[in-house]
């Protein structure tokens, strides 16, 4: 692909991504993380030797180099190409945005304000269907569906509640957002003008723009602490032991495992830590900066 006016090459926009420190941190810590998981299991799972480990994980770590980074340069264009043909946004502009090469975690949350309800409540069911259904094609193929000594998958009750609320608390969150943006078009507001700001700050607010953008960062390392936490107690200790009964998403059943940390990814570190961020913002947004008769 060529460069044309205005417009970035594929190999070039894939470069600015790796050159941009934000964006650094994300791509060598996605492939850590992939790689690092991967070897801890074929390690200590399938007792592979060192050597073969070594040679299998190099080539990985080379395609998540590239993988990760391209992937994210191809979403980008398609989210430009929808602005320019549906509605412009002052935030995007070019296949690479700024905001999204400044910040990926600034980019989803502006891209959560912008999604209507319903589209967010198709979006996240659809992934907590395919996510459920990978969750149980690897245990039917593991024969962990339910275990007479243990907790299966169909069993497992906890894993039901957050793939039933990663459908549901984005949709539920954006829809608590939307009533408090709503609040200027109340009739009982007689004055407007410091709804208006208010709004517009919130917006800020939630879109990492303002105060308490340190908050999602905190989320963040409280969700990857909880996800490390639990990676590790299956990798390092021994989950039969801590819980006190056999588990469908042990090492033993690596399919499983495997996805059920993809579960446990997508819950503590996408879901959770946007939707304590908007609901945090939109708790302590405008309502606290209404006027009344005493101000």
């Amino acid at each position: 692909m060529s460069a044309k006016s205005g417009d970035t090459s594929l190999f070039s926009a894939v470069l600015q991504l790796h050159q941009t420190r934000t964006w650094q941190a994300f791509i060598y810590s996605t492939t850590l993380i992939l790689t690092t998981s991967t070897a801890l299991v074929l390690d200590l799972r399938f007792h592979w030797p060192s050597e073969r480990v070594l040679l299998y994980i190099l080539p990985l770590s080379i395609v998540l180099l590239v993988l990760v980074p391209t992937l994210v340069v191809i979403l980008d264009r398609a989210n430009s190409k929808y602005d320019r043909d549906v509605k412009p946004h002052p935030y995007t502009s070019g296949f690479v945005s700024r905001t999204l090469m400044a910040n990926p975690v600034r980019t989803l949350a502006q891209q959560f304000v912008r999604t209507t309800p319903g589209t967010l409540l198709w979006v996240a069911t659809v992934i907590s269907l395919a996510d459920f259904a990978m969750l149980y094609a690897a245990a039917s193929r593991e024969g962990v569906l339910r275990i007479s000594d243990g907790i299966g998958l169909l069993s497992n009750y906890g894993l039901f509640s957050t793939t039933l609320g990663n459908a549901v608390l984005p949709y539920a969150a954006k829809k608590y957002y939307d009533s408090v943006c709503s609040i200027r078009t109340s009739e009982a507001i007689v004055k407007s003008e410091p709804i208006e700001r208010s709004i517009a700050l919130l917006r800020n607010m939630v879109q990492l723009r303002e105060r308490y953008r340190f908050l999602i960062y905190l989320l963040l390392t409280l969700g990857g602490l909880v996800w490390l936490s639990n990676l590790s107690a299956y990798l390092i200790g021994n989950p039969e032991i801590r819980w006190g009964h056999k588990v469908f998403d042990s090492v033993d059943h690596p399919l499983t495992f495997y996805v059920s940390r993809i579960h446990g990814f997508y819950t503590w570190l996408i879901v959770l830590p946007v939707v304590g961020q908007v609901l945090h913002c939109s708790c302590g947004g405008p309502l606290q900066w209404l006027p009344t008769k005493g101000r």
